[in-house]
């Protein structure tokens, strides 16, 4: 198995808990979920038309969502957690780590063009997010679309120099690539900023 797939199937494991057994929320429950928050579901239906968004400041109603939707990724709720992200986003469009969130659960449940939009979206709010660019550019390098998934790397190290994974991706192009000199230079600083990088 090549270096790329090593590295990211670890991630793709890591995330395969109980996803499968999980059922989405229906839109009864998310609104139950609201309600139980103190977000009633007419203040909820309101909150798009009577929001004011400050920049990227999100609404009350969209925060709230946001906030539920964290709780249950920390029960392992990955599809009922999108739902939160979901309906955080609708309240307030540009609600940038909403829109990461949902994309990094997209991700979790395996729903890999899901993501990339959310991914895409994010990157078009806050364009220099180090984060995102690198989670793009890893789904890009899954599919074998190496040379795009290595413009998002680049692009981290542009703006963040010191960014341990963007250093292990571009180590993983490449090997991938059988270039093992460029290899070793990006692995070895990989691990000198963060010496468990090949192990997350």
């Amino acid at each position: 198995m090549s270096l790329i797939k090593n590295l990211f199937k670890k991630r793709e494991n890591n995330d395969k808990k109980t996803i499968e057994n999980e059922k989405p929320m229906s839109a009864t429950e998310v609104s139950r979920e609201l309600e139980l928050m103190g977000v009633t579901i007419n203040a909820y239906n309101g909150g798009v038309k009577n929001m004011k968004m400050g920049g990227n400041a999100p609404s009350k109603q969209a925060l709230e969502a946001y906030n539920l939707g964290t709780q249950l990724v920390s029960k392992e709720k990955y599809a009922q957690a999108i739902e939160m992200f979901k309906k955080a986003v609708e309240l307030s469009p540009n609600f940038t780590d909403a829109h990461y969130n949902l994309a990094k659960n997209y991700e979790r449940i395996r729903s890999f063009e899901q993501a990339k939009r959310e991914y895409e979206i994010v990157l078009g709010l806050r364009e220099f997010d180090a984060d995102a660019l690198n989670n793009l550019g890893v789904l890009y390098a899954m599919e074998g679309r190496l040379e795009k998934a290595k413009e998002l790397f680049d692009k981290v190290l542009k703006y963040s120099p010191d960014d341990a994974l963007a250093h292990r991706n571009l180590a993983a192009y490449f090997k991938e690539k059988g270039n093992m000199e460029m290899m070793n230079k990006y692995a070895h600083r990989a691990q000198e900023l963060d010496k468990d990088i090949f192990n997350k």
